[in-house]
């Protein structure tokens, strides 16, 4: 029988039989933005853009229905226009 040589790591888990099997992961990102609106302000731009179905947004604490904004790209857009000085947060994974 031959000598199997395991070797684990943050990135990789290697078998040694005479080949190395690299196991590749995404590794997720993570990001949140704070804005504060101006009045009637409905676009705010994000740093990166959003997985599908990752995004959770806040307005002044509350969390907004998934109805109440729509992303496109790295845009985030809400169906009303907030007040001068709401905050809004945005939360997500990076696609």
């Amino acid at each position: 029988m031959p000598d199997i040589n395991v070797s684990i790591t943050s990135e990789n888990i290697s078998v040694e039989l005479g080949q190395v099997l690299p196991i590749y992961q995404q590794k997720e990102v993570h990001k949140q933005h704070s804005f504060t609106a101006t009045a009637n302000q409905t676009v705010f731009n994000l740093s990166s853009i959003p997985r599908a179905d990752s995004t959770q947004v806040f307005k002044n604490g509350i969390l907004l229905g998934a109805d109440e904004y729509t992303i496109i790209g790295s845009t985030l857009t809400t169906d009303e226009g907030l007040d001068a000085n709401d905050i809004l947060d945005a939360h997500y994974i990076v696609a």
